[in-house]
């Protein structure tokens, strides 16, 4: 009897069916909404690069006390994590963009079941389903306060 429990457990488990793809209409839908993003992104790094330029022009020669220096550091500071959120979301969509090209758009990384589409709807660059989603922020929100 043994034998035939190890025969059994040895047997390789296939994995899941693969839920089916994104409709042409839907994945065509997802397409241009990251298109868009990517756009605002690229117009508004641009946009807070020029800022940050213009603000160390001014603060290499029209600003006078100490208080104007620190507000104008500090801001420019903001401005840089602006660009930096903004640069982490282009990043985003780029691994959009390879998931698409691998076929893996629409399917939870963690799970691998179907991304609600709602949930693609509001943030095309999804790589969890809802389920896993909130069960990985509640693993982060838990590690941050470790």
């Amino acid at each position: 009897m043994r034998a035939r429990e190890t025969k059994l457990a040895e047997r390789p488990v296939a994995p899941p069916p693969r839920p089916d793809p994104l409709s042409d209409r839907a994945l065509q839908q997802l397409l241009d909404q990251l298109e868009t993003r990517e756009r605002e992104l690229q117009d508004k790094i641009a946009d807070e690069r020029n800022r940050l330029q213009n603000e160390w022009l001014t603060l290499d020669g029209e600003v006078g006390d100490d208080v104007d220096r620190a507000f104008i550091k500090t801001q420019v500071g903001l401005e840089r994590d602006i660009i930096d959120r903004c640069l982490s979301q282009l990043n985003e969509i780029a691994a959009a963009h390879d998931r698409i090209a691998s076929g893996d758009i629409g399917i939870c990384a963690d799970c691998g079941e179907r991304i609600e589409a709602a949930r693609l709807d509001v943030n095309p660059v999804a790589s969890r389903c809802t389920e896993c989603q909130e069960r990985s922020e509640k693993i982060a929100h838990i590690n941050d306060f470790r």
